[in-house]
Parts: C-alpha cells; structure tokens; sequence
C-alpha cells in the first residue's frame, strides 16, 4: 500500500499525526511542483477536522 492510501486510511480512522507522517513520506520523494503542492496542502489544515468523502 503506498504512501497515499495510508494517509487516507489514518485520517479517516481519526490517527491524523499517522496521516501527516504520511504525507511527509510523499514528499520526499516528489519532484512535480504541482503533485507536491497538492501533497502539502493537508499538511497545513486544522488537525482534528475530519476528512470529507468524496
């Protein structure tokens, strides 16, 4: 399971430190502006707010 489903699946389980460490595990390793702009945008919300579904 890669990096992103991970943080996915902590979030939603309500382990966002988890989630976060994730997501930091994706950006070391990407190099497209754009994907790590996406990447980071969890990094910076609120900490205890739930994740929409889609």
């Amino acid at each position: 399971m890669d990096a992103l489903h991970r943080a996915r699946r902590y979030r939603l389980a309500g382990d966002f430190d988890s989630a976060r460490q994730a997501m930091r595990e994706v950006l070391t390793i990407e190099g497209v502006p754009r994907n790590r702009a996406t990447a980071q945008g969890p990094l910076k919300g609120p900490t205890d707010r739930p994740c929409r579904r889609a």
